[in-house]
Parts: structure tokens; sequence; C-alpha cells
């Protein structure tokens, strides 16, 4: 018998994220997009989509939001860590979190929020440690500060921030996480491109041009693939398949319309593989065993062990 243990090469932070209810039902991290649709009446609905390759065709179901206050809910991101969806009052500007049962806890109005601005844009850096959130100013019509909430188990949250600083104006309308390179994207509904955007503030808009989409694009996700989708049209119910690379987007289906969504999603895997060489063996001779681990959770693994059993001499 061999026995291993590994440890992933992401970098670990011993942190708790916020959870106020220790039996808070848990979200799967399992490839599926969550959003939710906004209308006047109702406030803001929360539906997951799976999304079937094989047959290209996608089904959604209405999860049941606790959404008595009918908020309505913006910059939407799910968190690695704990399992659960966090979101923005845009209203209220207060932090909330979203569990698999549809309850919404109110985590209060960070402090050093400035709530002059108004907030559209948002996610999960993927370690799952900061809640990210783009500022737009409504009076010049641009975003101009990145907005960084770091969760932790403390009765204070707040924000800290740092300019942006594009290379042209920008109006970001989501953000999102490709799980295979680790790169954040945003939609600048300005000029319907792809924005790169790193962690020092600086945000490129120099990527290939979307065809022009009635309406934009109000919300992004990727899938564990790296194949990316969008949330927008006309009516703010198209479901599209975006080709990062090229800018080609496909209409694929039609969700519940509002006048607002946002979405969000955990692409995130850890994939195992084991490899022997030579593949047939003679008597005291060396065989090479390589185990491979590549950890795209977002996070790093501890206290996992790797067992495997040789077949005796």
């Amino acid at each position: 018998m061999i026995r291993t243990t590994w440890i992933s090469s992401f970098c670990f932070f011993c942190l708790c994220c916020i959870n106020f209810n220790g039996i808070a039902q848990e979200f799967p991290c399992d490839g599926s997009i969550y959003f939710v649709s906004t209308t006047h009446t109702e406030g803001s609905r929360l539906y997951r989509i799976k999304v079937e390759h094989s047959t290209q065709t996608f089904k959604y179901e209405d999860l049941g939001l606790k959404n008595e206050g009918k908020r309505h809910i913006t910059c939407l991101a799910y968190n690695v860590k704990d399992k659960l969806i966090y979101g923005l009052d845009f209203d209220s500007y207060e932090l909330l979190q979203i569990d698999a049962t549809g309850t919404i806890r109110n985590l209060g109005l960070p402090s050093n929020l400035d709530t002059t601005y108004v907030f559209y844009a948002g996610g999960m850096s993927a370690d799952g440690r900061r809640f990210l959130l783009i500022a737009h100013n409504e009076i010049t019509g641009l975003d101009e500060r990145i907005y960084s909430i770091e969760l932790r188990n403390s009765p204070d949250i707040v924000a800290g921030f740092f300019p942006i600083v594009p290379d042209k104006d920008i109006t970001l309308t989501d953000l999102t996480t490709d799980p295979i390179v680790g790169a954040m994207y945003g939609f600048d509904s300005r000029d319907n491109h792809l924005a790169a955007i790193e962690t020092t503030g600086f945000i490129s808009t120099q990527h290939v041009r979307f065809k022009q989409i009635p309406g934009g694009i109000s919300s992004l996700a990727f899938d564990r693939s790296g194949q990316l989708y969008g949330i927008g049209g006309s009516n703010q119910s198209g479901f599209f398949e975006i080709e990062k690379r090229t800018g080609e987007a496909h209409q694929i289906g039609t969700l519940p319309n509002g006048f607002d969504s946002d979405a969000c999603g955990c692409p995130y895997t850890i994939d195992f593989t084991k490899s022997v060489e030579p593949k047939e063996l003679v008597g005291c001779s060396e065989v090479t065993i390589t185990y491979t681990i590549t950890n795209r959770a977002g996070i790093g693994q501890l206290g996992i062990g790797l067992e495997d059993v040789l077949p005796m001499p």
C-alpha cells in the first residue's frame, strides 16, 4: 500500500466567511448558473439554470426566493467558501446572504460604502474572500471605483475601494471569473465589449467587439468548461452563448423577463488523474506512477489524503 498526502499548489487562507446560521442550506457547486430577474410587482426572484451540452439545451427552475420585502437584488455572487450566494440590495445598499432554502439574511450596510454611487456589477473573488462591487456615477455616467468587502466573522463589515483606471470610459453591467485561466471579465455596455479587470483597478476593453445585441448584456456567468453565457437582450430575458475569443453571441433560449437581471455560478472543479509507465512490467522492474491533481476550486484544499493500493508482487 502506498499512502501520499497532497497539498494543492494554490495559496491557503485560514478564513471563515460570514455565516450567521451554521445550518444554512448550501447551494451545490455543480456548474449551475443562478440568476435573479426583477420586476416592479414582485421584486427579485431567484432561478437556477442547468445547461446540457450534449443536446445543446437548458432548463431552469424557480428556487422560491423568500423576498417578501420585494427587494431589488443586484451584484449576485456565489461564494465557494460557504456555498452561499451574496448580493446587494440596489435601493438600501445592504449586503445580503441567500441560502438554498430561499432565505435572505440582511448582513447590514457596509461601512465606508459611498451610497451616492449605484451598483449594477459585482462578483466574488475566486477564493471567496472578497465581495467586489463596481461603483457607477450616475451624474457622469461612468464607473469610477471598485469596492472590496472582506467576508469574515465580524459584526463590522467594512468596504475598502481603489479607483478604476480604464483605458477608456466604461459602464460595466456584471463581473464573472473564468474558471480555466482565473481572469475576471465584465461587460461594457457603452461599446458592447468584454472588459478584463485586474486587481490593480486597471480595466482593459481591448477585446473583440461583440455583435450588437439589442438591450445589451446585463448578466455574465461561466460554466465548468470555460464557456461564457449572458442574459440580456431587448427585454432582459434572452439567454446567450458567448464566444469570448471571437465576440459571437448566439441566443439559445429565453428566461423569465424583468427590467433587470443578474447572474452568478460555481464553475470550479477539482480533477484527478493517474498514469502508470511502463504499461507492461516484468518481475523486479521499476514503475513510475504519476498522480495529477488540478485544482480549479478557487481555494486551497486541506486535510485530504490520497491512498492507492498496488497489486501484490
